[in-house]
Parts: C-alpha cells; sequence; structure tokens
C-alpha cells in the first residue's frame, strides 16, 4: 500500500490508512462475520474523517483480509455507489466475494497474481467497461515473482499504472 498511498499523494489526493491487527482465527469466520468485525473498526474512521469534510469523489483501496469489508459492505452501500475500488490480490476463492464482485457496478481495478493462492480463473468473469482486471503472471499474494525482482518490479508497474488510469 506504501506505493498507492504515493500515487494517491502525488494526485493531491487525500489519504487515510487504517492499520488493524485481527488474530488468525477470524479468517475461520464466515466472510459476513469477517466483514461485520472489520467494518466497526472502518466505521468509526469513516464517521470521523467524513464528518470534518464532504468529500465528493472516495477511492477505497483494500489488499488481501482488507478487500473483505470493501466488497462485502462498502461496495452494497449506497453512499458508497460512486466510489472507487482497489481491490490488491481480494479473496476470491470465497464464493460470497466473487458472488458480489460479480453484481457489482462500481468503477475500480482488481490486481491478482496467477501463483496467489486466491486466484481463480474466473476473474476475468469481472472484467466489465468499469472494472480493470490486471492478473500478474506468475506473481504470488505479495504480487511478487518468486526469484525474479525486475520481474517483481515490473508487476508493481503495471499495479501503478492501472490505477494511476483510474484517476
Amino acid at each position: 500500500m506504501y506505493y498507492v498511498t504515493m500515487l494517491m499523494l502525488k494526485h493531491g489526493i487525500n489519504v487515510v490508512h487504517i492499520h488493524y491487527t485481527y488474530p488468525k482465527e477470524l479468517m475461520t469466520k464466515s466472510t459476513d462475520e469477517i466483514a461485520d468485525v472489520m467494518m466497526k473498526d472502518i466505521d468509526l474512521v469513516l464517521q470521523d474523517v467524513l464528518s470534518h469534510d464532504d468529500y465528493q469523489n472516495i477511492i477505497f483501496a483494500g489488499k488481501s483480509i482488507g478487500t473483505i469489508p470493501l466488497i462485502q459492505r462498502m461496495m452494497k452501500d449506497e453512499a458508497y455507489k460512486e466510489a472507487v475500488m482497489l481491490l490488491l490480490t481480494p479473496l476470491l476463492t470465497r464464493t460470497e466475494l466473487f458472488e458480489s464482485l460479480l453484481e457489482s457496478t462500481h468503477k475500480g481495478l482488481i490486481v491478482i497474481g496467477t501463483r496467489d493462492h486466491y486466484y481463480n480463473e474466473s476473474v476475468y468473469r469481472l472484467k466489465t467497461k468499469k472494472v480493470h482486471i490486471e492478473v500478474i503472471e506468475n506473481a504470488d499474494h505479495s504480487l511478487d515473482v518468486l526469484h525474479s525482482p525486475a520481474e517483481s518490479l515490473r508487476a508493481l508497474e503495471t499495479v501503478l499504472d492501472g490505477i494511476e488510469q483510474l484517476l
């Protein structure tokens, strides 16, 4: 998320980070239970941030587990129907998430690597006029290409180019 933040700042976009730590046992819960737990933390931050300014354009970015509340709650919330979604390595093997993405009308970008254990070739079914899909060949869940720093850097460049196209 470091480079995503740098890109946002370059474009004069206000950035709010939400850092959280949850026990590993949380991942054994249902997708909706995970989203509910995470939204308790996210809602507190959103209420505070949105009370200070009337933001017209909102971009949500999440990586891995951080995509769960974005997909299961934020994308279904009428208040954020115009928000742009940046979903880095979403947990596409969770059926609920995949189905929610199929129903979404949000503008956004989904990035995943072919060696990510959450990758599924069905990801291409999510491509729409508003959602761009970027599949990084041989990249893992960190979007790193094993034993290839140059390929890993090219993957990062691809991700940043995709985000920049949305801004």
